[in-house]
């Protein structure tokens, strides 16, 4: 995963291909661009402009989950993906391999959210 290697640049790439692929949000690339060069504030800005844009359109979850988690705020990563297992997003279920989210795995939520989703920490 180019996060992890630190081609933060490559990251934003992929991602991006991604979010097109599934409608396009351009507020969370910017808030994840943001993330990876851990300019915090910005970040939040960018996550801003994404909660508005999620009162008159779907934003799934996850995209808020990720940049929480990237930027280090634990508690509104977990309410999001608590969120995201509430209206019953498939992509939780990769939760426990996903890497986008190992800043979260110290965390004791962590496996109580594994539980939770009947996996196994």
């Amino acid at each position: 995963m180019f996060s992890q290697k630190s081609m933060f640049e490559d990251a934003t790439k992929a991602f991006r291909k991604g979010v097109e692929l599934v409608g396009g949000h351009e507020a969370v690339l910017t808030a994840l661009t943001f993330a990876f060069a851990g300019e915090r504030d910005r970040a939040r800005e960018a996550l801003e402009q994404l909660e508005v844009q999620a009162e008159t359109e779907y934003v799934p979850p996850l995209y808020f989950a990720l940049v929480y988690s990237f930027i280090g705020e634990k508690d509104q990563a977990f309410r999001w993906l608590e969120e995201a297992d509430q209206e019953g997003a498939d992509y939780v279920r990769f939760l426990k391999v996903e890497p986008w989210f190992n800043g979260l795995r110290s965390d004791p939520r962590f496996e109580d959210f594994l539980k939770l989703m009947h996996l196994k920490p």
